[in-house]
């Protein structure tokens, strides 16, 4: 594929594994979406509508949720780049002037 013949791109998309998801909305209530979520869903879901290329939203609050997103990322051709997210999950109001969080324990 060359430059001029990028097709659908997705920019955000969100993929995790169940055992080590630790975002506080990932929870048994909402049924569909309480499991893991990979590469593999990801694709067979956007080639219903034409999407080629993807950017992996890596939202992970842990060092080891990053971890394997990268290595999903990085063995999935359609996955074009990756945008993280200080993911500390705390509310702005909360944040001190100057304060960062990285979201990563």
């Amino acid at each position: 594929m060359n430059s001029t013949d990028l097709g659908i791109i997705d920019t955000h998309c969100h993929l995790w594994k169940i055992e080590l998801a630790s975002q506080a909305g990932l929870t048994k209530e909402i049924e569909p979406l309480f499991r893991s979520f990979g590469p593999t869903d990801l694709l067979q879901a956007a080639q219903t509508v034409g999407v080629q290329q993807f950017v992996l939203i890596e939202a992970g609050k842990t060092a080891e949720e990053k971890r394997v997103l990268e290595q999903v990322a990085a063995s999935t051709a359609e996955i074009t780049a990756i945008e993280r997210l200080p993911c500390s999950f705390t509310p702005y109001s909360r944040t001190q002037p100057g304060e960062i969080h990285n979201g990563y324990d």
